[in-house]
């Protein structure tokens, strides 16, 4: 084992002494007439941490005593929540009063649109009834015998009747002079009148 090396008294190195049996190293000094002497150096250990202090605690709360106590603290947070929302109440009013507004103003437009709505449904029948009144007229018939919503399903219509007018009206029949026409095929008609020809 090698020894360290210390600086002694008078700044001379020299060998470091082995421990003794204390646990120490014991080296040598000059006396008053320069002679060694042993001296003791004591090795320094650091001494354990001591443990922290436990925090103190910081609550200062205190359970309510009697009732009154635990009324006092509940009208306390009411108020601060009543702050909290203080002018709220105003606020809603105002909020209602525009919702009001908005609500007239949609009310009014409304009205202006069911009005025009009215007044274009008035013209369109109006237009529609001059319409029937023409195209009756042209084909020789009856307006309130038309229908359609428009003016071509009522010419339209107006043809339909026309045809179905013609095709059930009977063949006009020349007149019968007596004494002509033998062999023509006699009829209700014919036949009163030959009867009343024959009379005179």
């Amino acid at each position: 084992m090698v020894a360290g090396v210390l600086s002694c008294a008078g700044g001379n190195p020299r060998p470091c002494p082995p421990l003794g049996r204390d646990g120490h190293h014991h080296h040598p000094a000059l006396g008053s007439g320069g002679e060694e002497r042993e001296t003791m150096t004591t090795e320094t250990t650091d001494a354990p941490d001591a443990p922290a202090p436990a925090p103190a605690s910081t609550s200062d709360y205190q359970p309510p005593a009697t009732q009154e106590d635990l009324d006092r603290i509940i009208e306390a947070r009411i108020a601060r929540e009543r702050a909290k929302y203080q002018g709220h109440d105003e606020y809603k009013a105002k909020a209602a009063k525009y919702d009001e507004a908005q609500e007239a103003k949609k009310t009014a437009e409304q009205k202006a649109t069911e009005r025009i709505t009215a007044l274009e449904a008035e013209l369109a029948a109006e237009r529609l009834a001059g319409a029937r009144a023409r195209i009756a007229a042209e084909h020789h018939l009856d307006a309130d015998l038309l229908a359609g919503a428009t003016e071509e399903e009522l010419a339209a219509h107006a043809e339909k009747i026309a045809a179905a007018i013609k095709a059930a009206a009977p063949a006009p029949t020349a007149p019968v002079v007596p004494g002509e026409g033998r062999g023509q095929v006699s009829t209700p008609h014919t036949d009163w009148l030959r009867n009343k020809l024959s009379q005179h």
